[in-house]
């Protein structure tokens, strides 16, 4: 980090219970930190809003945060943290204190004590975290990492046990993370495994993904991600299996992107039990013969079939968007946008349709700022774009060389 820095960005957060409800919270962050006696000392400070009323998820409030941390040796960095929130649900603040260290090349160890009061309820909890990275040779890379947290003191007495408290840890876990990075001239594979304990709750996350380029205007990417989560009388699993495209040519004025996706959702115990599987398609489609102009064409198809409590449900589902972008100035334009999904087993058609601005931030990045007067939802084609209401996005322009820097 440099002697200052600044970040803006957005967050949509969606947590669907056992009951079948959805909390939601869709929140503008932005944070600006200052580096003092060469950059020795940092201050920092942070804070994450809620917009259009959408601050129901417990785990992302509306939070500020200021924090200051010390350099004491190049290896050794204390912090503290102060943090207040607020939500729909719960309020909360919290004082944390830690050290971090790099005690060998590519390592980090970190260690903390966290005070946090909720619901006028004092908690206390101890964290201590290692990570690695070891670099084999110029193609392999390994990391893993172990994270442990100890409630140490008493939680007190919660006024509405049916919510779930925020920030720190509810209760005691170990955390293990092991990753491998393989990369060639126009290649790279990744895999990654994460397994957490508690005594409520286990999980376990897979991830992988190979991505491999064989011309200059052609990129292709298979990926898989499961996730299982143990409850105490319940279990969850997902899966998503994928396979993606991206064709630019460098004297043409079309882009294409293509995502083809199989996703499973399984639930048992809880409110209800549920088995979802479903065949998602995105194909999106951009033209700019002219500077001043951009059009952007979209296409999704869904097949979805699942069981709810013994019953079956199938049908197709369908998207069609449009997009059209005026540069108006040299870091500015202005968007309309509509989209239309067509649900054609049950009959149901509904409409989003809206205006956006935009502005260049840096190269190749823009930030763009709309509101959609009528809209719906939809986790496998909105991206959080076609919901009424406002809503804040960051636009990236990918061409050959953006893809080579994100391929090394």
């Amino acid at each position: 980090e440099g002697p200052w820095a600044t970040h803006l960005g957005h967050r949509q957060a969606v947590d669907r219970l056992a009951s079948g409800t959805d909390r939601r919270s869709f929140q503008l962050r932005a944070g600006i930190s200052v580096g003092l006696l060469r950059n020795r000392l940092r201050l920092r400070a942070d804070h994450e809003h809620a917009l259009h009323d959408q601050n129901e998820n417990p785990d992302f409030p509306t939070k500020t945060a200021l924090g200051v941390e010390y350099q004491f040796i190049p290896q050794v960095t204390v912090f503290t943290t102060g943090e207040a929130s607020h939500g729909d649900l719960q309020d909360r603040n919290n004082v944390r204190m830690g050290v971090r260290s790099t005690p060998w090349a590519g390592g980090e160890a970190t260690t903390s004590l966290e005070q946090e009061y909720t619901e006028g309820a004092p908690r206390v909890y101890r964290n201590a975290g290692l990570k690695q990275t070891v670099h084999l040779g110029e193609r392999w890379s390994l990391d893993g990492g172990v994270d442990h947290a100890r409630v140490t003191g008493d939680g007190g007495e919660q006024v509405n046990p049916g919510v779930p408290a925020t920030g720190g840890p509810r209760e005691g876990y170990t955390a293990v993370a092991l990753g491998a990075t393989c990369r060639g001239a126009n290649w790279r594979w990744v895999q990654r495994g994460e397994m957490r304990t508690a005594d409520t709750e286990d999980k376990w996350n897979l991830d992988g993904s190979f991505f491999v380029e064989p011309t200059a205007s052609l990129g292709l990417q298979a990926g898989a991600r499961m996730t299982r989560v143990d409850g105490v009388s319940s279990r969850r699993a997902q899966s998503d299996v994928h396979l993606g495209l991206a064709w630019r040519p460098r004297e043409s004025a079309w882009a294409v992107l293509q995502r083809l996706s199989y996703r499973t959702e399984d639930q048992f115990g809880g409110a209800f039990e549920l088995t979802n599987w479903r065949i998602v398609n995105n194909v999106n489609t951009v033209w700019q013969e002219h500077s001043w102009l951009q059009i952007a064409l979209r296409h999704g198809a869904r097949y979805a079939r699942e069981t709810i409590d013994g019953r079956d449900y199938s049908g197709y589902t369908d998207l069609i968007g449009l997009e059209a972008r005026y540069f108006f100035a040299r870091h500015w334009d202005g968007g309309l946008q509509t989209s239309a999904r067509n649900s054609w087993s049950r009959h149901v058609h509904d409409l989003s349709l809206g205006v956006s601005v935009g502005r260049k931030i840096m190269e190749d990045v823009w930030l763009s700022l709309g509101y959609n007067v009528m809209g719906f939802r939809d986790r496998d084609f909105d991206g959080g774009y076609t919901a009424q209401g406002p809503f804040l996005r960051f636009r990236f322009r990918f061409n050959q060389e953006s893809r080579h820097e994100l391929l090394n």
